[in-house]
């Protein structure tokens, strides 16, 4: 239990109750070891483990792409958007017929080749989708550390003050000593904790804006890989039509495949452009 509470490691799940009897009862018993030993190694550790602990995840954060194989991906689905915007005109002459009808930007194949491309950085997606939400489950199993270690401090002080005065009697110089190193391993301690704490904060903040982004981004991939298929089909047999100069109208329906579409590649923009403000900044924990 003494290591237990020195490290400041989170416990098994209890109540409330239990938990802060359990912290009460450790930490007098770090004051009679650290009274009757008077060595300052038992106050030095504490919070040391989970100071470590919280150093070790917010040190490994995962460093990732600035999202530019999506955004080529996009790009190449953008220029298709605009390859079939605006109908290509009829044909003046009907021998030329043939060569307008194989527009090489909405080909099958090229169509084929997006929708490759478009699940090959889903699949990219989902894998930083995996290391992020790792690394916020670490930062998750270190946070209850620190704030244990925190909660033992204020229960210490109070505890060396009493032995403090139960020494005054008949060791009035000892007592003193208790009470001031006491106090300032203490107050030393918490501030280690403290800015651990804040940079372990800092790192969860990150880390929450990172996945919320990414969420973003595998959701907007998603959209554009139907859409793609959907849109780009509904394009060709739109220009098969207008070229072959009938009035059949499918441009309702093109209009739909090109509006899904676009609102997919602008949600899609914008969540890596937030992400590409992250990974260039000069550190993850921008405090």
């Amino acid at each position: 239990m003494i290591k237990h509470m020195v490290d400041g490691e989170p416990s098994n799940p209890r109540s409330h109750i239990a938990a802060g009897t359990e912290l009460k009862i450790a930490a007098r018993d770090i004051v009679r070891r650290w009274v009757r030993d008077t060595t300052d190694v038992i106050l030095d550790r504490i919070g040391e483990g989970s100071i470590r602990a919280s150093s070790d995840a917010t040190a490994h954060l995962p460093v990732l792409a600035e999202g530019r194989s999506a955004q080529t991906v996009l790009a190449d689905v953008e220029q298709s958007i605009a390859a079939w915007d605006e109908p290509p005109p009829p044909p003046r002459f009907q021998w030329l017929r043939v060569r307008q009808h194989s527009a090489p930007s909405l080909s099958p194949t090229n169509i084929d080749t997006l929708v490759m491309r478009l699940d090959a950085e889903r699949d990219e997606s989902t894998r930083r989708m995996i290391l992020l939400t790792s690394a916020r489950d670490r930062l998750a199993k270190a946070t209850g550390g620190l704030e244990q270690a925190l909660t033992t401090i204020e229960l210490l002080r109070p505890m060396i003050e009493s032995a403090a005065r139960e020494l005054r009697v008949e060791q009035p110089e000892r007592a003193a000593a208790v009470q001031d190193r006491g106090s300032a391993i203490l107050l030393e301690r918490e501030q280690a904790l403290l800015t651990q704490q804040a940079i372990h904060r800092q790192a969860v903040m990150t880390l929450d804006l990172l996945i919320a982004n990414q969420t973003v981004l595998d959701k907007a991939i998603v959209q554009a890989r139907t859409a793609t298929l959907s849109a780009l089909q509904v394009a060709m047999a739109a220009r098969q039509v207008m070229s072959d100069q009938t009035r059949i109208d499918p441009g309702l329906a093109a209009e739909r495949a090109r509006d899904k579409l676009r609102a997919a590649l602008a949600e899609a923009h914008q969540a890596m452009e937030t992400l590409a403000s992250r990974d260039n900044s000069t550190s993850p924990l921008d405090l």
